[in-house]
């Protein structure tokens, strides 16, 4: 993965344990539904409008730089802070961090919308504390909770083809009636093939404390809260499979009642 600022220092906590997910990595979306949500660390893909140029060397804008992706054609990649906490933490609102990017570079919305095509691949995230979790010990003396969320494709067809597991649902499928119910989109094509991915939670720390402090049950307690009217979000429990000798894990979703695997 290009960027990652600042070594991340900090390890995945266990597979076993749950995870908090997010179905939005469209930071347009996020910017919609989450705006004033603040980042520490922000890795972000965008498209960049047909004949515009791409500058070839690091460009700095109010909040982090931008530079052209090696791979792709008219394809910029965003970055903001460092992954590493014992270098400072300087949070700005995903909204910031929108206006920071399409100020920058004139980027491609997607068709009949006014979403830009801006795809978060990672961020760190600083919340306060849920009043409903405030007395949990492992939380005395913190005042800030950061969690660190990387996005993974989504592959649910393909486990269905591949291992013949049935049941599992795609988190598009599960996101894009919300969406339109809570009028965010007019229309779910244009966001259809740029939902691919999904934000899932590999850590979470306080400013007091690492995850050594929590167990699994105490993780959960503590995303339900963080998620609790965050309709975009999930809490994923792992269940393990083994088809054919080979062994992998599946998210039952808490909120949605479904199965899917990222």
């Amino acid at each position: 993965m290009v960027g990652r600022r600042g070594r991340d220092i900090i390890r995945d906590y266990p597979e076993e344990w749950p995870r908090k997910l997010d179905l939005l990595p469209l930071l347009g979306l996020q910017a919609a539904v989450d705006d004033a949500l603040e980042l520490y660390y922000c890795e972000a893909m965008a498209s960049v409008r047909e004949g515009k140029k791409i500058p070839h060397r690091e460009v700095k804008t109010e909040f982090g730089t931008i530079t052209a992706h090696p791979e792709m054609r008219n394809t910029i990649l965003y970055e903001k802070g460092t992954l590493n906490l014992r270098d400072g933490v300087e949070p700005v609102s995903q909204r910031e961090l929108l206006n920071d990017i399409t100020e920058s570079l004139p980027i491609v919305l997607l068709p009949g919308t006014k979403i830009p095509d801006v795809v978060m691949r990672e961020r760190g995230m600083v919340e306060g504390i849920p009043k409903k979790v405030e007395n949990m010990k492992q939380l005395q003396g913190a005042e800030n909770i950061f969690s660190h969320q990387t996005a993974y494709g989504i592959r649910s067809k393909w486990m269905r083809r591949t291992f013949g597991i049935g049941g599992l649902a795609n988190p598009y499928d599960l996101i894009k009636s919300d969406l339109l119910y809570y009028d965010i989109i007019k229309s779910p094509k244009p966001i259809q093939l740029k939902l691919r991915s999904t934000l899932k939670t590999r850590y979470i720390t306080t400013d007091t404390a690492g995850w050594g402090n929590f167990d699994g049950p105490s993780v959960l307690q503590l995303e339900q809260a963080l998620s609790e009217e965050k309709w975009w979000q999930d809490i994923g429990i792992p269940t393990s499979f083994q088809v054919d000798g080979v062994q992998g894990l599946i998210y039952y979703l808490a909120r949605r009642n479904r199965l899917t695997v990222i």
